[in-house]
């Protein structure tokens, strides 16, 4: 009885201990033209979701569908069977001057890294970003710099006035009556 309680625990143990590090995934530095990218992909190999780390303008997020579609064109594979995927992708804005004088734009995959299949978001904080799992709680940030601080406009603090002289008291020699 004590080896399956001891066992039971040493279970339940790394199952918390699992559930702990699964929480904040990717904490990295923003860089400039590189974009993270939460992609998931199904069995078929197809891109179903693609979640990215910041707002983009509709055009370059049509433009990362479509150069993610291109990119993945398998599905992951676990025991020579095909399984649903999560990855982070970082992409990189690759632009190439065309002869008219006009730029050629697309995104190339920099560095990728699979996660664990599940609801994540991004956390943003100033320049950095991690990937968290929703088992946190509700998302505080999606997609958005954290805002800056209201600072309340104080009334400036008049500067000390120094005290006023004292003046001697004023003695009159005689009193006046009407």
């Amino acid at each position: 009885m004590e080896r399956c309680l001891a066992g039971l625990c040493v279970g339940a143990l790394a199952l918390a201990s699992f559930g702990c590090t699964a929480t904040e995934l990717t904490v990295a530095r923003y860089e400039q033209g590189i974009v993270p990218v939460l992609v998931s992909v199904n069995s078929q190999g197809k891109v179903t979701h693609v979640q990215v780390s910041q707002a983009l303008k509709p055009s370059l997020s049509k433009l990362l569908r479509k150069n993610l579609d291109e990119a993945i064109v398998a599905p992951a594979l676990r025991d020579d069977k095909p399984v649903n995927a999560q990855i982070v992708m970082r992409m990189k804005l690759d632009l190439t001057p065309t002869e008219d004088g006009r730029y050629a734009a697309r995104f190339l995959p920099v560095e990728s890294k699979q996660v664990p299949y599940g609801a994540w978001f991004w956390l943003l904080d100033g320049d950095r970003y991690a990937l968290v799992d929703d088992v946190r709680g509700p998302p505080v940030l999606r997609q958005a710099p954290l805002p800056e601080p209201r600072r309340q406009a104080r009334p400036p603090v008049p500067a000390p006035q120094p005290p006023a002289p004292a003046q001697p008291p004023t003695s009159s020699s005689g009193s006046k009556r009407a």
